[in-house]
């Protein structure tokens, strides 16, 4: 006699299946993923198989969905639904980091609502969209002043981009906020998540918007005086510079060592070709990872409103961990790291009697 399938067993191997489906991956990836036979898989999606609280995490975070969604206590998103894609075509792994992340945003807007600390949309749109390299450097010294950047933008334009827009690396963030500043306004007059393509001009080349925002991020985060100023005290009596010394210039301005090499290929102060084999040379690769790799920026304000909402209870300690990416014994640390900042003050016991 067949056993009778519990029916919220069955809703969960439901939600599963759609969710693996929305994610646009097969049950072999999954499993990969998981590191569980391919036919556990399917037995859970059929709900022949318990699923355990530790396989439930993992999937949620690799299908890019809120647990409650696989639960089926909350509506799951639909996927893809506000993106502008500038590509023709996207690739199942791309779709995939695309779901992923477009779940990170709905994650990151609940946190603003749940803490009540929303943060407004207040870019200035650009009123003649540059069609000139010039124009877009001068729209970039225009943010830098408008925003207040200082020298060194890239140490703080995740920070304050953040907390006027509510935000991988800092060049790839500049690259995209000249697009927010100049691309035509999403339905609905929201921000969508602009997808660039790199190579979509004829023979493999990057199409003139996008290669008017690399213009823009890299006038931005690099200001040309104060990089020259910098490359000056570094250089040697023969007028060269130690490429070593090139990782402390991009740990002063917040960018990557790439940016930095860029960068003086675009002031034509070394040629494309030299900056090309300078960066791939191995001694100057290694040094990077020495000392701590490419610059990653983090969201703090992201990590602040998730610890917030947890002290306001307005989210568990688990779910904590999970917003965070960290381990249940390492949500002490991150409350230490970002608990000082907003949340209901801590509750004072009287000593007992």
């Amino acid at each position: 006699m067949a056993r009778k399938l519990s029916p919220s067993i069955l809703e969960l191997g439901a939600n599963l299946r759609a969710a693996r489906e929305r994610a646009r991956l097969t049950q072999e990836e999954v499993s990969a993923h998981l590191h569980i036979p391919r036919s556990a898989v399917s037995e859970s999606e059929q709900g022949k198989r318990e699923v355990s609280a530790a396989e439930l995490y993992a999937l949620a975070r690799l299908y890019g969905e809120p647990m409650e969604a696989l639960l089926g206590v909350r509506e799951p998103r639909q996927a893809g639904e506000r993106f502008m894609f500038r590509a023709e075509a996207v690739s199942a792994p791309e779709q995939h980091q695309l779901t992923r992340f477009l779940a990170w945003c709905a994650e990151y807007r609940q946190l603003e609502e749940q803490t009540g600390d929303l943060a407004s949309l207040t870019p200035r749109p650009a009123l003649r969209p540059p069609t000139t390299f010039e124009q877009a450097h001068r729209l970039a010294d225009e943010e830098r002043k408008r925003l207040e950047l200082g020298v060194t933008p890239g140490r703080v334009l995740l920070d304050v981009l953040e907390e006027q827009t509510g935000g991988r690396q800092v060049f790839t963030l500049a690259h995209e906020y000249f697009h927010l500043l100049t691309g035509p306004p999403a339905e609905g007059n929201e921000p969508g998540v602009h997808v660039c393509d790199v190579l979509s001009g004829p023979a493999g080349r990057k199409s003139r918007d996008e290669q008017l925002a690399d213009q823009f991020a890299g006038r931005l985060l690099l200001p040309p005086e104060p990089f020259i100023d910098r490359l000056q005290q570094l250089r040697r009596s023969d007028g060269s510079i130690d490429r070593r010394d090139l990782i402390d210039v991009a740990r002063y301005f917040g960018v990557s060592v790439q940016a930095v090499f860029v960068a003086l290929a675009r002031l034509k102060l070394v040629s494309w070709e030299l900056v090309n084999a300078g960066y791939a040379d191995d001694e100057l690769q290694q040094a990077i990872v020495r000392s701590g790799g490419e610059q990653v920026p983090e969201p703090k304000r992201f990590r602040r409103l998730a610890v917030k909402a947890y002290r306001l209870g307005a989210i568990t300690r688990g779910r904590l961990a999970e917003l965070l990416e960290v381990g249940l014994p390492e949500v002490a640390g991150e409350l230490d790291r970002y608990g000082g900042e907003g949340g209901a003050p801590p509750v004072k016991l009287a000593p007992s009697r």
